[in-house]
This record gives C-alpha cells, sequence and structure tokens, in this order.
C-alpha cells in the first residue's frame, strides 16, 4: 500500500510499541466489562430492555474512546487525530462498500440449497435480540474494535514500520482474538486468514480515507447481517430470527466453526475490497505527486 498520510518515527521504541498495544487491548476488554454498569438503572428502574441496551453500547464506546484518548496523548504524547482517529466523516464510496459488501455475499448464499428456519419467541425477546444485535454488536462493537485496531494499533505501527506491516500486523491478531472454546484446529486457521483479509480490508478503507470512522461503518453494516436478524449457518442459530441453514457442509464455503465470515466466499470479498481500495490509494498518491 504504501505510506499515504502517517509519517513514520523510527524514534518510537519498540518496547513502548509493544507496551501501547497491549494497554490497547486490555483499553477496549475493560470498556466492554465497564460498559454493563451502564445498565444497571434501567434495569432497577424496570424500563424496557431496549433503554438498558442503549446505555450499555454508549457507555462502551464513550469508555473506550477516553481510555484510547489518555494512552494516545498522554502516553505516546501526540494529537489523537494524527492516527485517524477523527471527527466523524463518511465517504459515499465507503457508504456503497457497506452495502454491497453483504448484500453480494448474501445474495451469492441465497443461491445456495438450504432453507429458512424461525425463531419461535415472544415479541419482547425478539426484540431484545434485534436491538441487542444492531445497537451493540453491530454498530458499538463495530466503532470500538475499528478504534482500537485500525485507529491506535494500526496507526502507531504505521509511524514505526509501513503502512503494509500496520495493516497485516493487527489484522492477524483481530483473528486470533476471535477464537472461540471447541473451535478445531482447522477452523482456527481458517478463522486466522479470513480475520486478517478482513482487518487489511479494514486498513485499506482507512488508509484510503484517512478517518476510522469509514471502517467503522462498514465493520457495521457487515456485523449487522451477521446477528440478530437474519443468519446463514448449518444449522438453526439461537441469537437470530431468521436462519438459512445451508445444504452443504463444506468448511470452505461455511466458514467452518466460525461461520459464514471465515468462509472462502467471504474472503474472496474482502480480496475484491482490498484491491479497490488499493486502486484508490494508488491514485491518491499520484494526484499528490502531481501537486
Amino acid at each position: 500500500m504504501g505510506n499515504v498520510n502517517l509519517k513514520t518515527d523510527s524514534k518510537l521504541p519498540w518496547w513502548k510499541l509493544v507496551i501501547g498495544i497491549l494497554v490497547a487491548l486490555l483499553i477496549m476488554v475493560a470498556a466492554q466489562l465497564f460498559s454493563q454498569f451502564a445498565a444497571i438503572p434501567a434495569d432497577l428502574l424496570k424500563l424496557p430492555v431496549v433503554v438498558a441496551i442503549v446505555c450499555q453500547a454508549v457507555a462502551y464506546v464513550v469508555l473506550a474512546f477516553l481510555g484510547q484518548k489518555l494512552l494516545i496523548e498522554k502516553f505516546f504524547k501526540i494529537p489523537i487525530d494524527s492516527i485517524r482517529i477523527k471527527k466523524p466523516g463518511i465517504k459515499m464510496i465507503c457508504i456503497i462498500t457497506a452495502v454491497l459488501l453483504p448484500a453480494i455475499v448474501i445474495a451469492i448464499y441465497m443461491m445456495m440449497p438450504g432453507e429458512w428456519t424461525t425463531l419461535t419467541l415472544s415479541n419482547g425477546e425478539k426484540i431484545r435480540i434485534v436491538v441487542g444485535a444492531l445497537i451493540f454488536q453491530s454498530i458499538a462493537a463495530g466503532i470500538v474494535e475499528e478504534l482500537t485496531f485500525r485507529g491506535v494499533i494500526f496507526g502507531l505501527l504505521e509511524k514505526k514500520t509501513n503502512t503494509v506491516a500496520a495493516a497485516v500486523i493487527p489484522s492477524v491478531i483481530f483473528g486470533m482474538i476471535h477464537f472461540s472454546k471447541g473451535m478445531s484446529l482447522v477452523s482456527f486457521i481458517q478463522l486466522v486468514i479470513a480475520g486478517t483479509f478482513v482487518g487489511v480490508m479494514f486498513s485499506s478503507i482507512c488508509a484510503y480515507t484517512d478517518n476510522f470512522w469509514n471502517n467503522a461503518l462498514v465493520h457495521a453494516c457487515w456485523n449487522a447481517t451477521t446477528f440478530g436478524i437474519m443468519h446463514i449457518d448449518t444449522a438453526p442459530s439461537g441469537e437470530a430470527l431468521y436462519t438459512y441453514v445451508l445444504k452443504t457442509k463444506s468448511m470452505l464455503i461455511t466458514g467452518g466453526d466460525f461461520g459464514i465470515e471465515s468462509s472462502i466466499i467471504a474472503i474472496m470479498a474482502y480480496a475484491v475490497v482490498i484491491v479497490v481500495y488499493v486502486l484508490f490509494i494508488r491514485k491518491k498518491k499520484r494526484d499528490v505527486a502531481k501537486n
């Protein structure tokens, strides 16, 4: 990709960089844990579950922002906007990407043999699942994960190394932290490969737009297609209103234990987006060079 916007800082010690990355990950985890306390007042007041979920989601994002801001500006002593953490500024191409990426992947799966299943739940349970999936797992999680990985970690590594290394290293970590108990070795390998591709994809978007909010939007929309309302898997999901149950058992198609996000279809989609944004980045560099 080549360095697009950030200046390298060879004086940044490796020990400080490693500590900073570990602290950034801890801040993300701590923000999620402590955000649960924000839902307690709503529960005590017996307010609708939607209120509790929204309170927790807002707390998650706010705590993560405050923590990462302190880390960057106090520990590293650099402006937070120097690593692409800026005020929201969404580019139209990213809105198009956020819509087309999941739409095309889902359309491909809809052409495969399978059948729809529906959860039999009360209206209250349906609302809890949908709101939790859209507000917390999609929007809040998408923002916080991109803030941490493509904002802080990608930005700091890019200052020390280069854009390519900075994109790949946190992307591998991103894939590995999504490991879950009981996952087979093959599924884990598949997950790391897919996680690396999707991480590089988000990094490419971030590098081109110079603002992490764009990849956060794509991330949130991608999450929204795999949680809550609908799900694609080899068995009915208890966390989605509708599941398209695939008849194939091929791990390349199903994504193994992690699901379709680590399937060959999703990986190919990530790769196409990467190529598109790398071309955008190269054009941007040529335009800058002309001026």
